[in-house]
């Protein structure tokens, strides 16, 4: 079974070096495989997006248009440390490694 969670990015282009905050609200946040992701970025756009591959402090994300990003764990970031949605919420913060666009 797999589960769906809303992510925050911290620039509008999700490349090399973007953050992403993936929150559960009032449930824990623990990204696996074959989870969905909502993507919102600073500029009100959406990109959805499934995990392939979850292998310890690692993501592989793909896009319906066959987009893939790489991400690895970033706790201790300062990233997203003033966004607050409720109190005591569950988090897990990401950083972009890679991007591919389909076909390069």
């Amino acid at each position: 079974m797999s589960d769906h969670y809303h992510a925050y990015s911290d620039k509008p282009d999700i490349s090399a070096g973007t953050f992403i905050l993936v929150t559960g609200g009032s449930e824990r946040v623990a990204v696996r495989t074959a989870d969905q992701l909502t993507i919102e970025s600073p500029a009100d756009q959406r990109l959805s997006a499934v995990v392939v591959d979850r292998t310890g402090e690692r993501l592989l994300l793909s896009t319906g248009e066959g987009r893939l990003i790489w991400l690895e764990r970033a706790e201790g970031a300062i990233a997203f440390d003033d966004f607050q949605i409720s109190e005591g919420f569950s988090r897990e913060l990401w950083r972009v490694v890679r991007s591919e666009e389909p076909g390069l």
